[in-house]
């Protein structure tokens, strides 16, 4: 229906409709989008509604800034304009907690628990380095000898 040939109503519910976001925009909070897109399941400002929710928990999860924080947003608004972001921040966060102290476990650790993320070869090379810190041949040699397949796979 084109507002040219909608009956009176239609444009009124329209304006109506574009006047009750205004609200969740004033008080900007992920709950107040969510009551809007809640109430309004059909409303055309609803793809804005759901834009700005998703940037409002962006924005608190970044002050937050934590991997647990970015892994829930994930799972929350995994459709977001912002999930890639989210993504690469939540697996730089994972990275730094898990390996802050920086021991040969905590990479070991960390490869074995996530084999596919994009921060492996970082924590492969710091168990290279960790190996053979001594730069015997024997140090070397034992490397070989405990991860054949790293040779291989890095």
């Amino acid at each position: 229906m084109t507002t040219s040939t909608a009956p009176p109503w239609y444009a009124f519910g329209r304006k109506l409709i574009a006047l009750l976001l205004t609200r969740p925009k004033q008080t900007n909070t992920e709950k107040s989008y969510q009551d809007f897109i809640s109430r309004h399941t059909f409303a055309r400002e609803r793809a804005a509604a759901i834009e700005l929710r998703d940037e409002v928990a962006f924005v608190n999860v970044l002050r937050q800034n934590s991997y647990q924080g970015f892994e829930k947003y994930l799972n929350q608004y995994p459709q977001s304009l912002r999930a890639r972001e989210a993504k690469d921040r939540y697996e730089k966060l994972l990275f730094e907690s898990r390996t802050r102290d920086k021991k040969l476990r905590s990479y070991l650790l960390f490869v074995n628990e996530f084999p596919s993320s994009p921060y492996k070869p970082i924590a492969d090379k710091n168990i290279f380095e960790l190996k053979t810190v001594g730069g015997t041949p024997e140090d070397f040699a034992k490397f070989i000898n405990d991860f054949p397949k790293k040779l291989l796979c890095s």
